[in-house]
């Protein structure tokens, strides 16, 4: 008779909030129940002890009671509720942190709920299941029962549906960040970002774009990670989540140091934001107090008063309030180590992993992969600042700290620690484990960057850690130094090219290829390349919840289809996977790709010191070059090159900055070039911008320094041809590819010239033809090229094509539709004269793009050409021309070089490129390219070609039309802004 009143009474206490009593009663109640028999009563009263001691966070007794609840139930042969208290037990163990005890009782939950066809249940249990595997840091099985998890939820239909696939989409993204899978990362969190917030849940929706922020940061793109870290705070702000305010505050103070996407003193501003709200829960300033003991020079017994009186105030934090401090003071201290200030960082860096450390013990940490991760980042840091100090031994410490954290979580981030005990070992003169860690740190980076599958979060890996290796390049030429032993020079030059233009090689090697198709389907390339266009449509600031929604889902379609293509293509050959890829060059593979008459000139450009490679058929040396200094000159120089050179003054430092710069830049490999005809280049950082062939020759009191007219200079071009390229591996690539196509293009030349631009008058009627002469794109003014259909018409009698042949697109022909439509396989030599704009000049257009005619009745967008349009192109050709402005520029990326046009076209087919480096003058432009081709035609090689038609622009006058004046061409302005990409030699021409 007692046992029903304890059971409601129990439930009375538990809607109270009065849990103790709660458990107490039911534990009470099952008793009773039992001594009567009633066995599945008895049941319910212990699952709800077990509930009420959850809600306390006492979750050994809940196990126990889920357990004995369960045992009841198993023996009445209530399934149902035995599963759902098994499922119960596993939760209570996950939180007890048994987690293989709590994967086996998912693993049960799951059995029971596929027999009996229970289908809320079969996807909760494999959520728990995922939850268990990713404690266990079981990450890839893990992975696997969170898609199943999805694939049950998005089956069925009940309440808390949508929440439960959000949360689990939020687990899939978080584990591919942890993997270093960055593109899956981001689609798993964007899409359990709109998932959260079509539910209305505040906090779950800042918590994903907050980790997406993050992931952002790691693939360098600043700007959407500050973009999201911004989204993340107001959202926590508005939730009023303290903690969480605290840790994304401390994420935009470090943007403002390490991005350029925050000033430094909107960054400290967000960082003493973070601090005061940390010091308003304690009363106490730690940091304050610190830093005042330092500066004041207080003996150690102070310090200790003081640290003591602080641990006295941090047990007294919420366990979310010291996660949050410490990553606050976390990543101020590397904050102040980018500034150089390592003394200031070391503070701060203690507080840190106190902060961190203080949460459970070291050992229970790295069963928190949250905690363990902090901590791994706080030893990381206070390595840094002790090796910066000199403190050598204390940084190898914290370093291996790391690497023993970064172990037990098996990620592939565990490479920082391998650079950090590399440059601590490098400091220490101990080059055997410098050079061991550096390559072990190479090897995982490599491995991480080949699990991307798009372009540019591949780019993003390499870009945010290059500087490490580039302290491995100098490691290895000091040993050179010392021994005199080529093979470190060598070595030196090979893992220079391990990180330099490796998604274009990749590209190049997939070009090269025909790889095994599993089906009828598309190829494992194109899945890559859908994917990659929606990543790129996904960057849009603009895109509704639904129309990203759509794209997730296409995205997610594609990735199945890539993973099932890739386990078939394995199944049939297992070699196929390396068929995507080419591999980095080497020294001998290189000088037998050169000619005897060329040199290779290879820089690695950093702001500490730059490094020249040069490399002959027989000789190979490298040489230091100055770092900032040297930018600051070519910054100078550059100025003076994109415009028309006037007076005695501006023409004297523009001969004495490019005197300079040969002196540094080449002036070292004088001696191995003295006798050749042909220069290579293969550009870094900001050298891509500067055309070789403008530096002037240094020798003593030479003619040079005494000349008052540009045509008496000794630019380089006047002794040597100049080619460019994006590294030393894509020449060897493009040499080794150049067997006879099949079929060979049989037609010489498809041109496109002098579009038409149209706009709207005052009363918005469509004006056309030759009525206008520029067009607004997005507040950007396109006037028309007119110089530029004679142009065309020149070059095609040149080639004995008529002007008025299928092959000669000008005015209303010069279309995207064209381009599309037309064959381009078939033509050996392409060639566009038109305006072409970067990306990031024009509003909502991300992409480079050429702009060709716009249809008549069509929208603007309708006559760009863009990237992502040429990347989906098939050519054949020798050789493509961009008659345009800025032609040869693009978006930077640190380790790839400038992505823009030049690239899309030799991603595309073709062999080489010719394209500008600033805004040209069309009439030089055309007399240019009509010289060009005339010594293409007579059959020289492709630089000797543009080399010859530049001497020639250099020595003429035009009369300009826009000033009725007659216009010596000699500045740099008018001859050198095309320079040639690519395979340089001749074309066939009949």
């Amino acid at each position: 008779e007692r046992a029903p009143v304890l059971f409601f009474k129990a439930g009375a206490h538990e809607h109270l909030g009065e849990f103790a009593e709660a458990v107490k009663s039911n534990s009470s109640a099952a008793a009773d129940f039992r001594t009567t028999g009633e066995m599945k009563t008895a049941g319910s009263a212990l699952w709800g002890a077990a509930e009420a001691s959850m809600k306390m966070s006492e979750w050994q007794n809940a196990a126990s009671f889920y357990a004995e609840a369960f045992s009841l139930f198993q023996k009445v042969g209530d399934l149902p509720d035995a599963t759902w208290t098994k499922w119960g037990l596993g939760l209570a163990l996950l939180r007890v942190g048994d987690f293989e005890e709590a994967a086996a009782a998912f693993t049960k939950v799951i059995e029971i709920a596929e027999r009996e066809k229970l289908s809320d249940l079969l996807a909760e249990g494999y959520f728990g299941l995922g939850q268990a595997l990713e404690k266990l840091s079981d990450s890839e099985k893990a992975l696997a029962s969170y898609r199943l998890a999805l694939r049950q939820l998005r089956a069925g239909n009940w309440k808390d549906k949508t929440k439960r696939e959000a949360d689990t989409l939020f687990h899939i993204g978080e584990i591919h960040r942890w993997l270093s899978q960055y593109e899956e990362a981001i689609e798993n969190l964007r899409a359990a970002s709109l998932k959260y917030r079509e539910l209305g849940d505040t906090s779950g929706q800042a918590g994903a774009v907050a980790q997406l922020a993050e992931v952002y940061s790691w693939v360098a793109e600043p700007q959407t990670a500050v973009a999201y870290y911004k989204e993340a705070l107001e959202g926590y702000r508005k939730i009023g989540d303290l903690p969480k305010q605290i840790e994304v505050l401390a994420s935009l103070g470090e943007a403002g140091y390490l991005t350029g996407e925050v000033s430094s003193e909107g960054g400290d501003s967000y960082f003493e934001e973070g601090q005061q709200l940390v010091d308003s829960l304690t009363g106490f300033e730690p940091y304050v107090r610190l830093k005042s003991a330092q500066e004041n020079k207080l003996n150690d017994e102070d310090l200790i008063k003081i640290i003591r009186e602080w641990r006295e105030k941090v047990p007294t934090l919420k366990r979310e309030y010291r996660m949050a401090a410490g990553i606050l003071y976390q990543k101020w201290g590397r904050s102040r180590l980018e500034g150089n200030n390592p003394q200031d960082a070391r503070v701060m860096l203690f507080l840190a992993f106190e902060y961190h450390s203080i949460l459970p013990p070291l050992r229970a940490a790295l069963v928190n992969r949250q905690i363990a991760i902090e901590l791994a980042k706080d030893a990381y840091f206070s390595g840094e600042a002790f090796r910066q100090s000199g403190t050598y031994a204390r940084a190898l410490s914290y370093f291996q700290l790391v690497e023993q954290i970064a172990s037990s979580l098996r990620t592939p981030e565990i490479h920082f620690a391998y650079h950090g005990l590399a440059r601590t070992y490098a400091d220490l003169g101990d080059v055997e484990n410098a050079g061991a860690y550096y390559k072990r740190g190479i090897e995982v980076l490599e491995s991480v960057q080949g699990q991307q599958g798009t372009e540019e979060i591949k780019m993003g890996v390499f870009a945010g850690v290059l500087y490490s290796y580039r302290g491995f390049l100098r490691l290895l030429l000091d040993v050179y130094k010392r021994t005199n032993d080529e093979q470190y020079l060598r070595d030196s030059f090979e893992y220079n090219e391990r990180m330099r233009a490796r998604v274009f090689l990749d590209i190049l090697g997939r070009s090269h290829t025909t790889p095994v198709k599993a089906n009828a389907g598309p190829s494992q390339d194109e899945i890559r390349r859908n994917i990659a266009q929606i990543h790129h449509r996904l960057q849009s600031s603009e895109l509704e919840p639904s129309e990203q929604s759509k794209l997730l889902d296409q995205l997610e379609n594609l990735r199945d289809k890539w993973r099932n293509l890739q386990k078939e293509t394995a199944r049939q050959d297992p070699r196929q996977s390396d068929l995507f890829y080419s591999h980095p060059t080497t020294v001998a593979a290189l000088q037998a790709a050169l000619g005897a008459d060329a040199a290779l000139l290879e820089y690695m450009t950093a702001h500490d010191g730059s490094i020249l490679w040069v490399i002959t058929k027989e000789q190979i040396r490298a040489y230091k070059l100055p770092g900032t200094e040297l930018q600051a000159i070519l910054e100078k120089y550059l100025k003076s090159l994109r415009q028309p050179l006037i007076g005695a003054d501006e023409i004297s430092s523009h001969i004495e900055l490019g005197q300079k710069l040969y002196r540094e830049l080449v002036g070292p490999a004088e001696e191995l070039i003295r006798q050749k005809k042909h220069i290579i280049v293969a550009a870094d950082g900001w050298l891509h911008y500067l055309p070789f062939e403008t530096l002037i020759v240094s020798q003593g009191q030479n003619r040079s320094q005494r000349a008052t007219r540009l045509t008496d200079v000794d630019y380089l071009i006047k002794k040597y041809q100049v080619t460019y390229i994006p590294s030393a591996s894509v020449l060897v690539a493009q040499q080794n590819g150049r067997q006879p196509r099949i079929p060979q293009a049989d037609l010489p030349l498809l041109a496109f010239g002098d579009p038409v631009y149209r706009g709207r008058n005052s009363q918005d009627q469509e004006i056309e033809g030759n009525k206008i002469t520029n067009l607004a794109l997005r507040g950007q003014n396109f006037e028309r090229l007119e110089f530029s259909g004679e142009e065309v018409r020149r070059i095609a009698r040149i080639f004995g094509v008529s002007a008025e042949s299928q092959h000669i697109n000008l005015r209303d022909r010069a279309t995207v539709e064209r381009v599309r439509s037309t064959d381009l396989s078939r033509y050996r030599v392409l060639h566009f004269a038109a305006h072409a704009r970067l990306g990031d000049q024009v509003k909502r257009l991300s992409q480079p793009a050429l702009v060709l005619s716009q249809p008549e009745r069509g929208k603007i967008e309708e006559g760009l050409l863009q990237f992502s349009d040429i990347l989906d192109l098939k050519l054949n050709a020798d050789l493509v021309v961009l008659s345009a402005c800025d032609t040869g520029l693009g978006r930077f990326r640190e380790g790839e070089g400038i992505i823009g046009l030049t690239r899309a076209f030799l991603y595309a087919g073709a062999s080489s490129a010719v394209v500008s480096l600033w805004k040209v003058q069309d009439q030089s432009t055309s007399l240019l390219m009509e010289r060009f081709y005339r010594n293409l035609k007579r059959g020289l090689s492709k630089s000797e070609a543009l080399r010859q038609a530049k001497l020639d622009i250099m020595q003429s006058a035009v009369e300009l039309k826009a000033t009725g004046m007659n216009q010596d061409l000699a500045s740099p302005f008018y001859w050198a802004p095309f320079i040639l990409v690519g395979d340089w030699g001749p074309i066939q021409t009949n």
